[in-house]
């Protein structure tokens, strides 16, 4: 079976479920204070103690599936710890630090279209003209995307990401319920799905710059990506341990938050 008819079927399978794991999502536990982590936006406010005007009180998160959700916690807090943090300290030791922010940006710079399709399906039609005349700008004089050549000019103002499970949420889809992935780390039912689409995509891009490409091609060209980024995922991660009384809640509540921030704006 054919790596395209796989991710068809799960994306279907996924967009199917995900309106009966909304109805099942009836289990919900508060958001607290003490163990909210959201990132680099409420990251000071933790440590100072000092909270945001627009701190989510009232919301809460939706986990039914706790104990199997921690189980996978525990499972990628033992991989990050015993394989992912040496696996990205010596990745970074013999990578020099350019090297490493051009293979960023050549990634980054090849999603542009799926982040232009997806501001479109959100009636962003400024944020996908920003999006792609960057991914021209790039393109053409940072060699592919190597060099963020648009980032350097004043008249270019950044757009922010867009991806599908945004697009499912604007589009009146809930988050359902919350998920712990092998390897990949926090989601949702909504989220999961989106990202599914976003490895179709992936997979149709190389195979059309690349007829004869391979599933384990595909599954390399994930694996750079993935290493590349892992030692800030590793440190922010690190960081999130270090200051909360249940790491679990904590990235679960701030993932959360994030997350319908950016479906909210």
């Amino acid at each position: 079976m054919s790596p395209q008819i796989v991710n068809v079927f799960f994306l279907g399978l996924l967009l199917c479920l995900t309106p009966l794991l909304q109805g099942c999502a009836r289990e919900t536990v508060s958001t607290t204070e003490d163990d909210y982590f959201a990132d680099d936006d409420y990251y000071d406010s933790l440590i100072t103690g000092e909270l945001p005007d627009d701190y989510p009180r009232d919301e809460s998160v939706a986990d039914p599936l706790e104990p199997w959700n921690r189980f996978w916690f525990s499972f990628n807090d033992a991989f990050l710890e015993y394989l992912a943090k040496p696996l990205a300290q010596g990745y970074e030791f013999v990578t020099p630090s350019p090297i490493r922010r051009g293979i960023s940006n050549f990634f980054k710079n090849l999603r542009a279209p799926l982040r232009i399709i997806n501001c479109l399906l959100q009636g962003e039609g400024q944020e996908a003209g920003v999006e792609f005349s960057s991914f021209i700008m790039n393109s053409v004089w940072g060699l592919g995307g190597i060099f963020d050549m648009a980032s350097q000019h004043e008249s270019v103002v950044p757009a922010t990401g867009r991806d599908f499970g945004q697009t499912l949420g604007r589009w009146g889809i809930g988050e359902g319920v919350y998920l712990v992935l092998p390897f990949l780390g926090p989601s949702n039912a909504r989220d999961a799905t989106g990202a599914l689409f976003a490895y179709g995509y992936n997979t149709l891009v190389w195979e059309y710059f690349y007829p004869k490409t391979t599933w384990y091609f595909d599954l390399a060209v994930s694996g750079i990506q993935r290493i590349n980024s892992l030692g800030e995922v590793v440190r922010n991660y690190e960081s999130l341990k270090s200051i909360a009384v249940d790491p679990y809640t904590a990235m679960r509540d701030g993932y959360t938050k994030l997350r319908r921030s950016a479906v909210a704006r």
